[in-house]
């Protein structure tokens, strides 16, 4: 089985290559990534994306927290929903045959599954991806 794996945590790439032994992974952590390899390779039989993606940054020398997300640049996190745009606007014929949202962030997630449904792709949530059994909940 072909599967993308979208996520900019490299345990949760670890973990679930160990789940996932014997598949063929193509494991990206940015929507550019991401894109490029919906596009230009064979089609995928599932795609594993989450909706919050925090791309490297310089440290921050902050006094408190707050001083920390003050200083980050919005333009150094990416949101996942151009990932689910870019797989409802491919051909049926060549964008993946199954999607799985494995985001913590709720409203992110539906955003990306409505986007999906609307596009007539085969979409369902994974609530928990830190667990081996992890719980499929299917869209409505």
């Amino acid at each position: 089985m072909r599967i993308l794996f979208l996520d900019d945590d490299w345990e949760r790439h670890s973990h679930f290559t160990m789940l996932h032994l014997g598949h063929d992974i193509a494991h990206v952590n940015c929507v550019a990534d991401a894109r490029r390899v919906l596009s230009n390779s064979r089609r995928f039989d599932e795609a594993w994306l989450d909706h919050d993606l925090e791309l490297q940054y310089e440290p921050v020398r902050a006094w408190n927290l707050r001083q920390v997300y003050q200083a980050r640049r919005f333009e150094r996190y990416e949101c996942c929903l151009d990932v689910a745009r870019h797989i409802a606007q491919m051909p049926r014929a060549i964008r993946p045959r199954r999607v799985f949202v494995h985001s913590i962030n709720e409203g992110g997630a539906l955003r990306m599954m409505d986007c999906l449904k609307v596009a007539g792709v085969d979409v369902h949530r994974i609530a928990d991806l830190r667990y081996e059994q992890a719980q499929l909940v299917r869209a409505a």
